[in-house]
């Protein structure tokens, strides 16, 4: 299994509404492209920072998704204000009978 990391940076008070945001346009989008495993959002609400995980089947399956996983960082800080610190990607997870491990 393979992971991506994005990082957004915005106000604490809108926390809420960057994540309901996330959950109602972002996640759907993701559910839709091949080998998606899941996706986890981690948020802050003291700093404002967001942090998105999604996995991946592959390491293809999780390149493919790159220009996505672009689009949505894009869409998702445009939305609320906030910094896009960008993704990372090439990261290898380990999933052992639903546990995750990196």
């Amino acid at each position: 299994m393979h992971a991506t990391m994005s990082t957004l940076e915005g106000l604490p008070d809108e926390m809420d509404e960057g994540l309901r945001d996330v959950k109602e346009h972002v996640l759907p989008l993701l559910q839709q492209q091949d080998g998606f495993k899941g996706f986890i959002a981690l948020g802050n609400h003291q700093s404002g920072e967001l942090i998105g995980i999604t996995f991946w089947e592959s390491e293809q399956a999780m390149r493919a998704s790159e220009e996505l996983g672009d689009r949505t960082r894009s869409d998702t800080s445009s939305g609320v204000p906030a910094h896009d610190k960008g993704g990372k990607s090439g990261m290898t997870a380990v999933a052992t009978e639903g546990k995750l491990y990196s």
